[in-house]
């Protein structure tokens, strides 16, 4: 199977930044942005410290760490089919937050 790379910008709700054109509050929160990329293998998350994220529907958060970096590796042990960011956290980057870059390396036999 083909692995693909794949990142995702979030600048806030008002930003004609935001990449690509699916990312949005909502689909950030309820963790639609990654219907058309499953299987991923690689996460790299880079934000502003202290922005909580949802693995897999799990329900407990992950925190960004002090560095504002995020990189988890699960080539080989499982994959990752949505992430959803903690709605508090997407506020915290409409009102001036840095944004959220996620970079993905995921598996797919089609076209990227």
């Amino acid at each position: 199977m083909a692995r693909f790379v794949k990142q995702f910008r979030y600048y806030g709700s008002n930003s004609s930044s935001n990449y690509p054109a699916e990312v949005s509050w909502s689909a950030l929160a309820t963790g639609n942005i990654f219907e058309a990329t499953p299987n991923i293998t690689q996460l790299g998350i880079q934000t502003y410290p202290g922005l909580k994220f949802y693995v897999n529907n799990s329900a407990n958060p992950i925190m960004v760490g002090a560095t504002g970096i995020y990189e988890l590796d699960l080539e080989g042990l499982g994959s990752i089919n949505s992430i959803r960011i903690d709605r508090n956290s997407l506020d915290e980057i409409d009102h001036g937050k840095d944004p959220i870059m996620i970079d993905i390396i995921y598996e797919g036999a089609g076209i990227a």
